[in-house]
């Protein structure tokens, strides 16, 4: 383009960091209808070390809160207020500058 200045431009690379996300409580939690469930998941780069200040979002419909615990180590806590016995998918994923995201594509939620 006619109007391009060469010193101006600038060339900017982000490297985006491999990431793991794990539950203990995977693949699926269960308890009695009515009653908030809860379950743990570690978002953690490559080599295990656990990232903490990450953005942590699920598809639950209702009301849930992220709590973090500290070394990379989040807890969800689903509202099951008005819930029907049944099995509930629920897709977490995580993210954060720098990272890639990463997803636990079924994490089933029982409300027994």
């Amino acid at each position: 383009h006619p109007s391009f200045d060469s010193s101006v431009a600038y060339l900017t690379i982000n490297a985006n960091y491999a990431t793991t996300l794990t539950s203990p409580d995977y693949t699926g939690i269960s308890g009695p209808v009515g009653y908030g469930q809860s379950f743990v998941v570690d978002f953690a780069n490559i080599n295990g070390t656990g990232i903490t200040n990450a953005n942590l979002v699920c598809n639950w419909s209702g009301p849930y809160t992220v709590t973090p615990l500290g070394g990379g180590s989040y807890e969800f806590n689903l509202d099951m207020t008005g819930v029907v016995l049944d099995e509930y998918p629920v897709l977490v994923s995580a993210s954060g500058s720098y990272l890639k995201p990463t997803l636990i594509s079924q994490y089933t939620c029982f409300n027994h």
